[in-house]
């Protein structure tokens, strides 16, 4: 069989999965992906070159319950690792192949493709007897290596990949052996420490540390490594060491002459073992030599007369059996600890109450506090230590870790804005309240990115000192069910995960520990009553700040703070912190502001992009922002996302809600007629007006009336508009030309009455026949009323409509509409509103909208 050579040149990998993954650009430059990107191409390149199925990314992706809109998610997912691969120039690219894709990619671009090729190449070479070549290909393999496979992905990924953290250990395991073989045992030695405390329950590593301890001359310290590993195989798995540890252990005490190193020694090849301990090499029937230097039984242990290891003073222990010594700790054979009056102490005799006597589960034999009796779940006996132990009852201002809970994420040293909301917030945290009144409740509300979490943990600290017994934070996006978010919880407060009971109880528990002292509870992220309900203290003395989308109206005595989007002074100040530059490129600045509706995550994300790329300008940024295609891509650097943001929210809402979002992406302009939403669906007005509603309360939609003018009409963001028509071309493909075609349609009805209205005052209203849908009499009234205003009013989005229209093959319709509004223009020209026309319309709108005067 041909061996490989051994490879020498410098890695360049466009992925790596050895460690976090990284993906590296042509130029060198690593990019950050979004969190659900970062999934789906790990699973792609776990399976480099075989199909994942749909199912495989989805169940990577959301590792709970995924949104009925997972497939499409997925699909989105895709398309923009697509844009990131050709952005990068990275030769590999992700094909269609039912049931899913597949990812293309040259081997040698992959750190683990390359590192299976050393292991193979190594394995080859030790089994040839090149030991040395065998050990240099192992190393180049495991030098590759930055952390655990996939570092920070999610279990579902992690799990996919528990075979290559498999095959590192196995390499490491046989790359130290051979090294051992070729004498470099005092090399190994500061290595395989440090291996063994990342593993310390692997018994290979262990006997490779014992060995090369031995035989550079540090017999006592290899002895110390394998009692440390007793014990901690005692403790943690109720086992002792494995036959093979134990042999080597013996063969140490013995001064085994088979164990020392002599040049030319024969190391073991990858997949041989290595001679154990009173092993020699030796033919058939050949029998190991003992720590007596006679020959050994089939089957005998290594150990003193009857079988059993001597333990202090010659007293002979049973199998397993070891003597306590002081603060508890489990003494090898043979080794006194001192008492507390200094003295040798006798087998078995503890120093102090902590101590114990141990190695089989057994009752203690040293004084300690009697188990809980009250609850079987719980134990203070030292000689059980799989029973979980309850924590020391709390004291005031004093947790089970003898310190009070200090959870609060970093404070914001940047925060910028709602200065009043702040100085309010802080005010109604720090008034007293009756002790009857429960716990003080304050809601903070607001859409994607408006910085509701920055707010809250503004706040949080600025009223921490008020709170001495405590401060805790639960995320509660990332914990699921509500009962979970509790469990880990009481973990924070030393209590062991095993033995918490059920939602009910614990919820008790945790009450309890509240009680009388002053906790201030963060919660971040809730979707609805019962995330909160099991969180909240049972006394007045604490105070919960909850950040939500929507109002959570259920919750007792709530006071309830929404958070807006920046003002334009407060964006402005915001980009002066985040890039310094703001004061010498004003209009530039206002610019951005507009451009990002004054959410405080898209500014961020500009500064980064700004930080990242100190040769842009602010005018470099507006100008890659006015692109609406690509203004979401912009807004993305490494786990800030303003796209996966909205994601989250649309991926929370129902059908219906979702459905009527995306519909809306087919209307541009921020301010949009309430009638659209009806329009759109094809449905009743009651049906849209609720649905409008739930977006609303999403963040999404603001159907509030600022003025007049406004009545009858909701706002948007434009980012969230652009998202909106993101998803109807990714949702529901094709489906654009109907959508505009019934808003169309409706604005042509709403016309066609005007005209009515003003050539025949007092006829008798037209049957609204144009629509294919019945547009509501709230809407004809409001066209009615004033037609001039109305026209003027939804002259901005019907003039956006008729231009997308005629993109998309509307021309007969929309030539309809260009005629009837022209000819309304014209009637109230001639009529009692003419002079209000000339100044204010035809001039002005009818270039705009393509009208003939």
């Amino acid at each position: 069989m041909r061996i490989p050579d051994i490879e020498v040149s410098a890695p360049d990998f466009s992925f790596t999965l050895l460690g976090p993954l990284e993906v590296v650009g042509a130029d060198g430059e690593t990019c950050l992906l979004p969190g659900r990107q970062r999934a789906a191409l790990s699973v792609l390149l776990i399976r480099a070159g075989r199909v994942a199925s749909i199912g495989q990314l989805v169940d990577a992706i959301w590792e709970e319950v995924p949104p009925q809109t997972a497939r499409a998610q997925v699909q989105f997912c895709v398309h923009a690792l697509r844009r990131v691969l050709d952005d990068l120039a990275v030769p590999a690219r992700i094909v269609t192949q039912p049931p899913g894709y597949r990812l293309e990619v040259p081997d040698d671009r992959l750190d683990s493709r390359v590192f299976e090729r050393h292991v193979d190449t190594a394995r080859a070479l030790a089994a040839a007897g090149r030991a040395e070549d065998a050990a240099t290909a192992f190393r180049r393999g495991l030098d590759l290596w930055r952390g655990p496979a996939l570092d920070g992905a999610g279990r579902a990924v992690r799990d996919q990949v528990v075979w290559l953290d498999e095959l590192r250990a196995q390499a490491r395991e046989q790359c130290v052996e051979l090294e051992l073989g070729l004498g470099r045992h005092r090399e190994l030695v500061g290595p395989l420490r440090t291996f063994l405390a990342a593993d310390p329950l692997a018994e290979g590593l262990r006997g490779q540390l014992m060995l090369a301890l031995y035989r550079s001359g540090m017999k006592g310290e290899a002895l110390n490594v394998y009692r440390a590993g007793r014990t901690l195989s005692a403790e943690q798995l109720g086992l002792d060491p494995g036959e093979r540890l134990r042999g080597l252990q013996a063969a140490i005490l013995a001064d085994d002459p088979g164990l020392l190193w002599t040049p030319g020694e024969r190391a073991a090849g990858a997949g041989e073992r290595g001679m154990g301990p009173g092993e020699r090499a030796a033919g058939p029937g050949d029998r190991a030599m003992g720590p007596e230097g006679r020959l050994m039984e089939p089957g005998e242990r290594v150990a003193g007369p009857g079988g059993r290891v001597a333990g202090p003073e010659g007293w002979l222990m049973g199998p397993g059996e070891r003597a306590a010594g002081l603060e508890g700790r489990l003494m090898g054979p043979g080794e006194r600890a001192a008492g507390l009056d200094g003295r040798l102490m006798e087998p078995g005799e503890s120093g102090e109450p902590a101590g114990r006597f141990a190695g089989r589960p057994g009752p203690s034999r040293a004084t300690a506090a009697p188990a809980y009796t009250d609850d079987s779940t719980y134990t203070d006996d030292p000689t059980l230590p799989w029973r979980p132990r309850r924590p020391a009852p709390l004291t005031p201002g004093r947790s089970a870790h003898h310190r009070p809970p200090r959870q609060l994420p970093a404070a914001i040293p940047d925060f910028t804005g709602h200065t009043a909301l702040v100085a309010e917030l802080v005010r109604e945290l720090g008034s007293a309240r009756e002790p009857a009144a429960g716990p003080r409740i304050v809601n903070i509300t607001g859409g994607a990115g408006v910085g509701k979490s920055a707010l809250a943990v503004h706040v949080a600290h600025r009223v921490a000192a008020a709170f001495p017994d405590g401060q805790l934070y639960v995320d509660l996006t990332d914990v699921r069910p509500p009962g979970a978010a509790l469990a880990q919880t009481l973990v924070g407060f030393g209590y062991d995960a095993g033995s918490l009971a059920g939602d009910a109880a614990n919820a008790a528990l945790y009450r309890s520990l509240l009680a009388g002292r002053r906790f201030l509870v963060l919660l971040e992220g809730a979707r609805d009553e019962q995330d909160v309900a099991l969180l909240l203290p049972g006394s007045a003395d604490g105070v919960v700040l909850v950040t939500s989308r929507r109002r959570l109206t259920g919750l007792p005595g709530a006071r309830f703070a929404h958070v807006d989007p920046l003002t334009g002074t407060e964006a402005a100040e915001l980009l002066e912190r985040l890039t310094g530059g703001g004061g010498r490129e004003p209009d530039a600045v206002a610019a951005l502001v507009d451009l990002t509706g004054g959410l405080p995550l898209a500014l961020r994300i500009v500064g980064a992009r700004l930080r990242a790329r100190p040769h842009w300008t602010l005018r470099t940024m507006v100008r890659h922002l006015e692109e609406e295609a690509h203004r979401l891509d912009l807004l993305t650097h490494g786990e800030l996302s303003v796209r996966d943001s909205l994601l989250s929210v649309y991926t929370d809402l129902g059908p219906d809600e979702a459905r009527l979002l995306r519909r809306l992406g087919a209307l541009s302009g921020r301010r949009l007629p309430r009638w659209t939403a009806a329009a759109v669906l094809g449905e009743g007005r009651r049906c849209a007006d609720e649905l409008l509603e739930r977006l609303a309360d999403a963040g999404l939609l603001d159907t509030s009336t600022a003025s007049p003018a406004d009545a009858g009409h909701f706002h948007r963001t434009e980012l969230v508009r652009l998202f909106s028509a993101e998803r109807l071309r990714a949702d529901e493909p094709g489906a654009e030309p109907g959508v505009l075609r019934q808003i169309l349609e409706g604005w042509l009805c709403l016309a066609e009455h005007a005209r009515r209205a003003v050539r025949a005052p007092h006829a008798p209203a037209p049957s609204p026949a144009t629509a294919s849908w019945r547009v509501h009499a709230d809407a004809v009234a409001d066209a009615l009323t004033d037609p001039t205003a109305w026209l003027l009013r939804e002259r901005e989005g019907m003039s956006a409509a008729l231009a997308r229209g005629r993109e998309l093959g509307l021309e007969e319709l929309c030539g309809a509409l260009t005629r009837t509004v022209s000819s309304l223009w014209t009637d109230l020209r001639e009529g009692a509103e003419s002079e209000r026309a000339r100044r204010s319309g035809p001039r002005a709108v009818s270039p705009a909208v393509g009208w003939t005067a």
